[in-house]
């Protein structure tokens, strides 16, 4: 089965950009809007991963991680913003990782596939 990652953010344009360099990468990529659509899809198909935004519409990234460890569900984040105290939060939040926007898409690359390999091991 495909390693799949869910990419919440709300801007269309960055969304589509990543999930297609994921896609192009053999990951199967899931979408979502906001914090509430990204809760329906851990909820239906679980994802391996979370690549997400801090500034999302009707729950925000923050709400969103603290949801999940409400709910004692386990998965890696990787945090992706461009708020100046974003890398506080994500490591605050616990997340395993924290692109700025802007990112180049390598590094998005990168990031992702050494968080895979470590699941892995």
């Amino acid at each position: 089965m495909a390693y799949q990652v869910l990419v919440l953010e709300d801007d269309y344009a960055i969304r589509d950009m990543i999930v297609s360099l994921l896609q192009d990468e053999g990951y199967r990529v899931l979408g979502a809007a906001n914090g509430l659509e990204g809760l329906e899809v851990v909820q239906q198909s679980p994802p391996d991963l979370i690549l997400l935004d801090l500034h999302l519409p009707l729950m925000d990234g923050k709400e969103f991680a603290r949801e999940l460890a409400r709910r004692e569900i386990h998965i890696p984040l990787i945090v992706v913003s461009a708020a100046i105290e974003a890398e506080e939060w994500a490591e605050a939040m616990g997340a395993v990782a924290y692109l700025s926007k802007p990112f180049e898409l390598e590094e998005l690359n990168i990031a992702v596939a050494a968080i895979r390999t470590r699941a892995r091991t």
